[in-house]
């Protein structure tokens, strides 16, 4: 039943994108503690009872193929929380390796290594993500994965 109401609301919010907040609070209003509603081109939205944030999609990037990128956003939304990082930066970051998935053609062979992801980000200029990838990393080299 939730599933259904949410999908309501989703559709909603593609009638009336600029009210994504109203939307996520409506969602939020059924119990969900927290709701990431991605955007496509438009980029994806975050929000909870403590904090709402907007963030826009990277502009110049070749699209490709679009197959996995709403999966290895999500993917890396996820994990880059998991590891503590705050849900602006996580989008932030996952907007990153959602627009290098769509550069590449197909659906596995078009996720990006974090050493990927972190080039670009760099190449970008977005000091602070940098910092993170590179504590991401660290993370990464400590468990041994």
């Amino acid at each position: 039943m939730v599933d259904f109401q949410v999908r309501a609301l989703v559709d909603e919010m593609e009638r009336v994108k600029e009210d994504v907040r109203q939307v996520i609070a409506r969602i939020l209003e059924k119990g969900v503690q927290n709701v990431l509603v991605t955007l496509g081109t438009d980029g994806a939205a975050f929000g909870n009872k403590e904090s709402f944030c907007l963030v826009p999609t990277l502009t110049d990037i070749h699209s490709v193929d679009p197959t996995g990128a709403g999966d290895a956003f999500i993917g890396a939304f996820c994990t880059f929380v998991s590891m503590g990082i705050d849900n602006t930066s996580a989008i932030r970051m996952a907007n990153y390796v959602g627009s290098l998935t769509v550069s590449v053609m197909g659906a596995q062979t078009s996720l990006p290594t974090l050493e990927q992801v972190g080039q670009l980000i760099s190449q970008r200029g977005e000091e602070d993500l940098c910092r993170l990838v590179e504590e991401v990393k660290q993370c990464v080299e400590e468990k041994g994965e």
